[in-house]
């Protein structure tokens, strides 16, 4: 068990303070255990390798473009799906290591996570933040890249302290996330973000700690 400070950016690990980005925990889920992650690392691979095979079929004349369609058809169905067992796994990373953090009587309420395809030549996948909600903290987590085990605690703030802005444009959902005058922001493809459930998680653990 930790304490964190009251702004959240440091925790007292029996002697002294400390930053809380010196948290870094690698939790061990079921959803690795089941070979679920090796399912999902698989569909991110044959996203990228379509994504290379438009290059390829791209420079025969006539039948590139229909060839070109299909690639990006197949492309967006795999990484849509990849996506959503990535988020998975990381969402139920996240009850792991809140459950680490603060034991088993103050649980994960609500989470949401970063995941992105950044645009360039070559795919890619952004997974770098990730916010879950208990009845008394708020808790950042940062990822060191997108297929990262480990994850860094960023801040582990009172609900109070955090606020949560919902926005988004025609094909990705985002939540900014504010905390001791710093912004982070989640961004993710519309339908698999869900930034709803935590906000009204946070909701809710506001209102009730000042009916206390």
């Amino acid at each position: 068990m930790r304490e964190f400070s009251p702004d959240g950016f440091s925790w007292w690990d029996g002697t002294t303070w400390r930053p809380s980005t010196e948290i870094e925990v690698t939790p061990q889920t079921e959803f690795e255990r089941s070979g679920k992650l090796a399912h999902a690392r698989g569909l991110i691979s044959k996203r990228d390798n379509a994504f290379a095979a438009t290059y390829a079929v791209g420079i025969v004349p006539d039948v590139g473009l229909p060839v070109v369609d299909l690639l990006a058809i197949y492309m967006m169905v795999v990484q849509w799906q990849g996506f959503k067992e990535y988020r998975e796994w990381t969402l139920e990373q996240m009850k792991v290591a809140t459950e680490e953090l603060f034991g088993p009587d103050e649980p994960m309420v609500s989470g949401e996570t970063t995941l992105w395809p950044p645009t360039g030549f070559v795919p890619g996948m952004r997974r770098d933040f990730a916010v879950a909600v208990t009845s008394a903290h708020v808790v950042l987590y940062q990822f060191a890249h997108a297929d990262s085990p480990t994850m860094r605690v960023v801040f582990a703030a009172a609900p109070s302290q955090v606020r949560l802005i919902e926005y988004g444009g025609l094909l990705k959902s985002n939540l900014g996330i504010v905390c001791g005058g710093l912004r982070w922001d989640l961004v993710g493809i519309k339908r698999i973000f869900k930034p709803w459930p935590v906000i009204a998680a946070l909701r809710s653990a506001t209102a009730a700690k000042i009916a206390v």
